[in-house]
């Protein structure tokens, strides 16, 4: 059985999905799950619980799951001035609740944390795509966070010979997200003919996959054992400028976006494109959706 934590976020709904599509049995739990956007098979269930209300936010997990744990309260620029409001939100409750899970004498078969690909890098120089053993060396309270968090799971793991895997993810989009992206609101600005704001020029390189090749990883790390005790970049390995994907956008729906920059934003990456060879050569995964079907799927969906 495999047991889904945050399964209600965007990327959860999409692995509920490929969870359901295969067959697979899980526990799907988040604090609600109003407006979920498909019907699951019956070997999926539902369970409302919170994360940070222990020792209930352990109850459904049980012994032999696969645990996946997508829960986070926050985003790469939330707390963006303050490391003390990212460990308070993020890293505590993480501690708390591993913390809870070891007072259960329930052996699990493994845990999945779903990092960022991103922000626990940090600037990298020269530009290359950026492999797994890359130094962490993140200046964002985000990309910290996710690093302590990355170290509480694994030393969990390993005092309790439990497989760990670790997914550090690039920039996934796709439909079922009520998150604001570059990508949503940009859609947004066509459809309602407002201006998009960019912030910066517009020339900071990211790695744009679709979210349900990253559903498919989970789904592949959940069944394989070479995924055991491993980290893995999961992301395309291709790179496009904010500036590159907005007029993909424009090529795709066919209408021009009218853009305003702000330039006195300033990011702390200006470069970001995973190495993804590991997963292709220990998992036999790749991200293969072309980025403009995506998008398409996206515009139809808004």
């Amino acid at each position: 059985m495999i047991s889904v934590w945050g399964a209600n976020g965007f990327i959860g709904r999409h692995i509920a999905h490929r969870l359901s599509e295969e067959g697979q049995g899980a526990r799907l739990i988040a604090r609600q799950f109003d407006g979920f956007p498909f019907a699951p098979s019956e070997n999926i269930e539902f369970i409302k619980a919170d994360f940070l209300d222990l020792p209930k936010a352990v109850e459904p997990i049980m012994h032999n799951d696969t645990l996946i744990l997508l829960v986070t309260a926050s985003y790469a620029r939330t707390n963006s001035d303050s490391i003390e409001q990212e460990i308070l939100q993020n890293v505590k409750p993480y501690e708390n609740f591993l913390t809870e899970l070891s007072k259960k004498s329930i052996k699990l078969k493994q845990i999945i944390y779903a990092s960022s690909g991103g922000a626990i890098y940090g600037p990298v120089f020269p530009h290359a795509p950026i492999k797994e053993e890359t130094p962490l060396l993140s200046q964002s309270p985000y990309g910290i966070a996710k690093k302590q968090i990355e170290t509480h799971i694994i030393n969990y793991a390993q005092e309790r010979s439990v497989p760990f895997t670790i997914l550090r993810i690039a920039n996934p989009i796709g439909i079922w997200t009520s998150r604001s992206s570059l990508v949503t609101a940009a859609l947004k600005s066509i459809k309602d003919n407002t201006p998009l704001t960019i912030f910066g020029n517009g020339t900071a390189v990211r790695d744009y996959f679709d979210v349900e090749d990253l559903a498919k990883a989970f789904y592949i790390c959940s069944n394989n054992s070479g995924a055991h005790n491993q980290i893995f970049n999961i992301g395309s390995g291709r790179g496009h400028s904010i500036n590159d994907i907005i007029s993909e956008m424009e090529n795709v729906i066919g209408r021009q976006i009218s853009k305003s920059y702000n330039l006195d934003y300033t990011t702390d990456l200006d470069f970001n494109i995973l190495d993804c060879n590991k997963a292709y050569k220990t998992l036999n995964w790749s991200s293969r959706s072309p980025i403009f079907q995506t998008i398409e799927k996206m515009w139809v969906a808004t």
